[in-house]
């Protein structure tokens, strides 16, 4: 008995299978047409879509501690009640430096920089022969260097383009930050990569110094009110301490973030990839046509 059912489910499975091979050899005109027509379309948008480059960084976070802060035991016990939220001090730091990068605040600051603001908005194009970028002509005049009739576009839209543009990673095992800027221009975005490593560098070290600053000052004014030799001795480690951490602020540039792979002019567009694009129109074109000829048929069989 189990035989004999098997025996009939194969035959209609055989039966179902050369149908639907009968069918779509039938319609086979439609299939080609169809499938042709979507590939052709993917191929046409593949041409045509604008081409983008994509530079990239490896970053570190730099180390800006210095070793006597963990033998101080004033400032080794601050040390230890800063980590008790399970961060240490890399990965803390770290994540300030990717919250800046993502903040509308730093953006406003990038946008003070000559170019920053034309280049994201009103970027149309890239000369590859001789290096030039194409403005959007009813956007920017380049030769002059200034907006078409007033069309300067507010601060909020061009932070959409940055949001878009910049993509920013930071494991937090590793402490490695991963960056990158992609864009119209080859030459923008390495160039801009570079100006945002660079003023998250800048930042960074400025505000180290100013904080830094302040308790100097503070230090300095409780080192007069107080005449017991020990507490005179611990304020007078806790200004050293801030004294090398200005040293530090002052003679390293990558305060922040240290380069391990630096940004690079690439030579190679990221998009549109033609030929991944061509090979899932024409799988696309192929099941849609397949689909729609198999149901059309079913449908209309069972109507009958």
């Amino acid at each position: 008995m189990d035989n004999l059912d098997s025996s009939i489910s194969k035959n209609i499975d055989e039966v179902n299978l050369k149908e639907i091979y009968e069918v779509l050899v039938d319609s086979k005109r439609f299939l080609i047409l169809v499938t042709s027509l979507i590939t052709f379309t993917g191929i046409i948008y593949s041409l045509w879509a604008p081409k983008m480059w994509t530079s990239s960084a490896l970053l570190t976070i730099a180390d800006s501690s210095n070793s006597s802060f963990s033998n101080n035991s004033a400032m080794g016990g601050l040390a230890s009640l800063a980590n008790l939220g399970g961060m240490n001090e890399s990965s803390l730091k770290g994540s300030k430096v990717v919250a800046t990068a993502r903040s509308r605040e730093f953006f406003n600051h990038l946008l003070t920089f000559e170019d920053v603001l034309p280049n994201l908005v009103a970027t149309k194009g890239f000369n590859t022969s001789n290096g030039i970028t194409i403005y959007d002509g009813s956007k920017y005049d380049s030769s002059k260097k200034s907006w078409v009739q007033g069309s300067k576009p507010p601060n909020w839209v061009a932070f959409k383009k940055y949001k878009k543009v910049l993509t920013i990673r930071l494991d937090q095992k590793s402490n490695f930050v991963t960056i990158s800027i992609e864009h119209r221009s080859p030459e923008f975005a390495k160039s801009f990569l570079e100006l945002i490593i660079q003023e998250l560098n800048a930042l960074s070290r400025d505000r180290a110094l100013r904080q830094s600053q302040a308790s100097l000052d503070y230090l300095y004014e409780e080192l007069q009110s107080f005449q017991l030799n020990d507490v005179r001795l611990a304020i007078s480690q806790l200004i050293e301490t801030q004294l090398k951490t200005q040293m530090l602020a002052r003679v390293k540039i990558d305060y922040a973030l240290e380069s391990l792979d630096k940004p690079f002019l690439p030579k190679e567009r990221t998009s549109p990839k033609r030929t991944q694009i061509t090979i899932f129109s024409f799988i696309v074109g192929l099941l849609f046509s397949t689909f729609f000829i198999l149901i059309r048929y079913f449908l209309t069989k069972n109507f009958k």
